[in-house]
């Protein structure tokens, strides 16, 4: 899929998602809803041969506090924690989003450091 190309052609997400405006149900109607016409004709239909291939079962460790965050979140927009956390990680994917990491140059000053030996010879 190019870069940017929407997974849902005929819905238009803000650029970034802005997830507080789905929490509202008359706007979460209007992002993530099309209108559905009265009838459909599925006589002609076939199952889709790549739909095993659009998502793939993964088993990851999260910390409690990331999980809680989201199923709160998904509370508010009373959607799935794991579908709104594989929204924010494919979004993060498509707009190439890259984790900013900054480890601390020292340790704080209450922990204990272990204790090395001189290096030196003799």
């Amino acid at each position: 899929m190019p870069d940017g190309e929407s997974l849902l052609p005929n819905v238009r997400l803000s650029d970034p998602i802005d997830f507080g405006e789905a929490r509202d149900e008359v706007r979460r109607r209007h992002l993530l809803e099309i209108e559905m016409r009265a009838e459909y004709d599925f006589s002609q239909s076939r199952k889709n041969p790549y739909a095993s291939r659009l998502k793939r079962q993964v088993t990851i460790r999260l910390d409690t506090a990331a999980v809680d965050y989201f199923k709160d979140l998904a509370g508010e927009m009373d959607m799935p924690y794991q579908n709104l956390i594989n929204l924010f990680l494919r979004d993060c994917a498509m707009n190439k989003r890259r984790p900013v990491i900054q480890w601390p140059d020292t340790a704080p000053p209450d922990t204990p450091r272990k204790a090395t030996r001189p290096s030196g010879g003799a």
